[in-house]
């Protein structure tokens, strides 16, 4: 099967500490896999290189037809990434407001994103009024909007409850049936890894 996202030999150090070191991973394209692993071991650290948030030491990185418009990212710390000063509505439709669709175009398409998920409600509030669990819902209809064809989660269910979980796990397995996508999660959750991911 093909690759879409390939590392090879990546290392990354902080303050003299190995974090990654010689890294060789490959993830297949149109699958869902997981790292699983404890706290310290660099699985964020991977992902934010993989996102160009920050540069590995050495090493190469392949990311197969990468386009930047079509790659998602759900970050650990969440509710950093959301914008205070914007509508939840607004929020979800920010990733298609930097690729200069129209302001009706994309509040018309988060509105639908919200409604498909008897969310609509909360269009007109502000993420600051939201539970965490709710702010990461926020943030993973975000990621979704732009339809990605690579999506990395990092613990993208963190802070949801045991209902709201199932509601996310099943939302991202429709959106992965419907799309091909190639999903790559972090998580501490075993059970979880073994329920979303084919490897």
């Amino acid at each position: 099967m093909p690759f879409a996202i390939s590392t090879n030999e990546i290392s990354k150090t902080f303050n003299d500490k190995y974090i990654l070191r010689d890294l060789n991973l490959t993830v297949e394209k149109g699958t869902i896999t997981a790292i699983v692993g404890p706290n310290g071991a660099g699985k964020s650290t991977l992902f934010n290189i993989l996102a160009g948030i920050i540069r590995q030491d050495k090493g190469q990185i392949v990311m197969e037809g990468f386009n930047r418009f079509t790659f998602s990212y759900v970050f650990q710390n969440y509710r950093e990434s959301l914008l205070p000063w914007k509508s939840n509505l607004e929020n979800i439709s920010f990733p298609l407001k930097i690729q200069g669709v129209s302001r009706k175009e994309r509040n018309a398409k988060a509105y639908a994103l919200l409604q498909n998920h008897n969310l609509e409600s909360l269009a007109n509030g502000y993420p600051y009024e939201l539970s965490g669990g709710q702010q990461q819902i926020l943030a993973l209809l975000r990621a979704l909007i732009t339809n990605p064809t690579i999506l990395l989660l990092d613990e993208p269910f963190s802070a949801l409850d045991y209902e709201n979980t199932l509601r996310m796990r099943n939302i991202l397995q429709e959106y992965y049936l419907s799309s091909k996508a190639t999903i790559f999660i972090i998580t501490h959750d075993i059970e979880e890894a073994v329920y979303l991911a084919s490897k």
